[in-house]
């Protein structure tokens, strides 16, 4: 059974994932305070108050760095669900490496048989990848990802 007392707690920003018209033309960072239990990821409006999405650790299927070229920042990490990727900032270095690193621990122990072998560490843009110039088809990925079983 999950537990919902926090692993992992701090304000990140997080990529707009352009649903919106606007979010389409002007991608922008949205500060969030994120909380990682056993069983979810979960952020809320930066005071904490209101939830904006959860995603369940089972469903997560890579949690990789993007390359610093990819949004002109260091300390980028991607949570990639079939659904979705969602684009993670840290300010801080040490911060990112805790992240990676509390949620692919906890990605280890669920031992989903769908993890993700390949992955882009960049974004695409609508016409291409930035990190191969592959076209939006190639959901795949260019790079390996991180090999979980070293964490069991």
């Amino acid at each position: 059974m999950a537990s919902a007392v926090p692993i992992k707690k701090g304000v990140l920003q997080k990529r707009s994932q352009g649903k919106s018209a606007i979010g389409q033309l002007l991608p922008n960072w949205q500060s969030r305070l994120f909380v990682l239990t056993d069983g979810a990821l979960t952020y809320y409006d930066e005071a904490g108050k209101e939830a904006k999405d959860s995603i369940p650790i089972a469903t997560i299927i890579a949690v990789e760095p993007v390359t610093p070229a990819a949004f002109l920042k260091a300390n980028v990490f991607q949570v990639i669900t079939p659904a979705s990727t969602l684009y993670v900032f840290c300010e801080a270095a040490d911060d990112y490496d805790q992240w990676i690193f509390a949620l692919r621990k906890l990605m280890a122990k669920t031992q989903n048989p769908e993890l993700a072998t390949t992955h882009h560490p960049g974004h695409c843009d609508g016409k291409r990848w930035n990190c191969c110039s592959d076209p939006p088809s190639n959901t795949r990925g260019c790079k390996p990802c991180f090999d979980y079983s070293t964490l069991q």
